[in-house]
């Protein structure tokens, strides 16, 4: 049997980035949201960060 695409759920935004841009997206089993910005020339206060 060949894989094949599933959909579930619908997509939500739940924030907007703008400046320098997240590298990785991350959301735990609980629903917490960790991203990770690279420190390749922009200027960045952190370099992981959770979205609350």
């Amino acid at each position: 049997m060949l894989p094949m695409e599933e959909y579930f759920g619908k997509l939500e935004l739940v924030h907007s980035f703008y400046g320098a841009m997240p590298t990785g997206v991350s959301v735990s089993e609980t629903g917490r949201i960790f991203i990770c910005f690279p420190k390749w020339g922009d200027d960045v206060r952190f370099t992981v960060a959770e979205i609350v």
